[in-house]
């Protein structure tokens, strides 16, 4: 009996170490390996918080614009805010604020003017890493974004791949903005926790 509870205690060991040596890898989103993954990983597996560092870069004019105007009630024309503006985004996200720097990903979602009284948007975008350490991965964004505010803080609130259950926040700080064309570069500071 104390030899079958033994081999069992190893047992245990055994897979414990390997789900926590060997995770899956990120890019089989099958729901076999998803459920593998919250089986057998994320049990004995610790949250861990990583911070990234990029620039969002959103050109209404441009050659190929990556924010184009979807929806506009009556009154936006008249509104002092811009309420019920509603935009589509594809922006690239480099590793510096020069444009020409290296893309790491894009921000594909979309935004509208939610306020009558000030200059906030509602934010609704993933993250989508393209290159580097998490390329193929996802965050999760929502947020209200009151633009003239120094800084703003949109939320994490999930992920993909290996950000899957990610929670967090990203400073954010507007870094350029062009008055003329509204074409806007953002500093993003992510602190993401994930597993």
């Amino acid at each position: 009996m104390m030899k079958i509870r033994i081999a069992l205690l190893l047992l245990c060991f055994c897979m414990v170490a390997m789900a926590m040596t060997s995770p899956l890898p990120d890019d089989d989103q099958s729901p076999e390996a998803v459920e593998r993954w919250f089986r057998y990983v994320r049990p004995f597996a610790k949250p861990k918080l990583t911070k990234l560092k990029f620039y969002y870069h959103e050109n209404r004019v441009a050659a190929t614009p990556t924010a184009v105007e979807v929806a506009r009630a009556n009154l936006t024309a008249t509104s002092r805010t811009g309420f019920g503006s509603t935009y589509v985004i594809d922006d690239p996200l480099t590793v510096s604020p020069d444009p020409n720097s290296q893309v790491i990903g894009r921000a594909q979602g979309i935004y509208a003017s939610a306020s009558q009284e000030d200059f906030a948007f509602i934010l609704q975008f993933n993250v989508v890493f393209t290159a580097g350490e998490f390329k193929g991965s996802t965050l999760s964004v929502m947020a209200r974004d009151p633009i003239t505010n120094t800084y703003r803080e949109p939320s994490i609130v999930g992920g993909s791949g290996a950000f899957r259950l990610a929670r967090g926040v990203i400073s954010t700080h507007t870094y350029s903005l062009d008055p003329a064309t509204l074409n806007v570069v953002v500093e993003y500071n992510v602190f993401v926790e994930h597993y």
